[in-house]
């Protein structure tokens, strides 16, 4: 009789550790740990989240079935002393062999830093990370002392406070920081601020689609608002640069649309907003958008400083979206935008994915 062959029994896998940052769960590899060919390194993240699954359940990996949960971090310890580390995000499709390197993602960059901690690559808890998705230099401060509750979410971690840095004078390009104009769409005229700092995101106010308030059944239900917002979201798209045609669009995520309106409750907030992606409104408020609306909060004209012109902009912006409340900041110190969000972090899990 003759036995089952080694590999079966002894699969290949890859060291892997399982991370939340924020409101996403992150699988880390270090780069060292992956080919460099990008069609056997994509085979292998495909493989260790159970993509592509045509039933979208990721079964035979470790991806929650979620945009949420289907994602990649890879880092590796700098060769450029002016970081501390680069960071390659790669958002995978659960039911497509894609993989998508183009976007940017807040939560893995503060779940990175805890991680480069964990891991060796650093022994400092103020990093200095280069997202390499958009080459961004990213401040990320650790605070292991401190465990936090993720922004209005029941999550526990580590705290982190991420910090980007722009140039004001990129604020007006079509294509860079920060635009606001007006869309025409299915007949009417729609105010829009586009935002192009961490992902790109078209800031609206809800009253200008729809009269309904922030119910996700509301939204959901309606086709008529989900076809205004989708081909808002394709209009910005284009003006952005986000892809070449409506076509491609189409098959994007990006740009998100983020519905926001002002308070009646100043004490507790500034904004209420609520983001809606693939016509469905998401049930919390990813760092990436936090920071997009404070930022666009210190611009003169756009959506969001038009509906809190009074508000101290010394002080974080108070967010509240449909799980809670997020504090995001921004200044403009010397010429330079800086827009902050705290998360937190925490590690799940350490191992080998196996890939047979």
């Amino acid at each position: 009789m003759t036995g089952a062959s080694d590999k079966n029994i002894h699969p290949p896998s890859v060291p892997a550790v399982l991370m939340r940052g924020g409101a996403s769960r992150i699988l880390f590899f270090l780069d060292k740990d992956l080919p460099v060919e990008l069609t056997e390194r994509n085979h292998i993240l495909q493989r260790a989240l159970g993509s592509p699954d045509r039933f979208k359940n990721q079964v035979d990996g470790i991806g929650g079935a979620s945009p949420a949960t289907s994602k990649i971090a890879i880092v590796s310890k700098s060769v450029d002393k002016n970081f501390d580390i680069t960071v390659a995000f790669a958002e995978v499709s659960i039911e497509k062999p894609i993989i998508d390197y183009s976007l940017q993602c807040t939560e893995s960059v503060a779940a990175a830093g805890l991680f480069a901690v964990q891991e060796g690559l650093t022994n400092a808890n103020r990093i200095k990370a280069l997202q390499l998705n958009g080459m961004k230099p990213v401040d990320v401060n650790i605070f292991p002392a401190e465990k936090v509750y993720n922004a209005g979410v029941s999550f526990k971690g580590i705290r982190a406070e991420v910090t980007y840095h722009y140039p004001e004078s990129i604020r007006g390009s079509t294509t860079n920081a920060c635009h606001t104009g007006t869309f025409a769409v299915s007949g009417q005229k729609i105010k829009a601020t586009l935002i192009n700092i961490s992902t790109p995101i078209a800031i609206v106010q809800r009253s200008s689609i729809s009269d309904r308030p922030f119910k996700k059944e509301d939204i959901e239900s309606n086709d008529r608002i989900l076809d205004i917002i989708e081909l808002l979201r394709i209009e910005t798209g284009l003006f952005m640069q986000v892809a070449a045609t409506r076509n491609a669009l189409q098959k994007s995520s990006s740009p998100k649309i983020c519905l926001v309106d002002g308070s009646q409750n100043l004490k507790h907030h500034d904004i209420r907003a609520a983001c809606i992606n693939k016509r469905r409104m998401t049930e919390t408020l990813k760092g990436d958008e936090a920071i997009s609306l404070a930022y666009s909060s210190v611009i003169e004209g756009t959506v969001v400083n038009e509906l809190c012109p009074s508000r101290d902009m010394s002080k974080s912006l108070r967010i509240l979206h449909p799980s809670g409340l997020v504090l995001s900041g921004a200044e403009i110190q010397s010429g330079v935008i800086k827009s902050t969000v705290q998360l937190s972090s925490r590690r799940i899990f350490k191992g080998q994915v196996y890939l047979e």
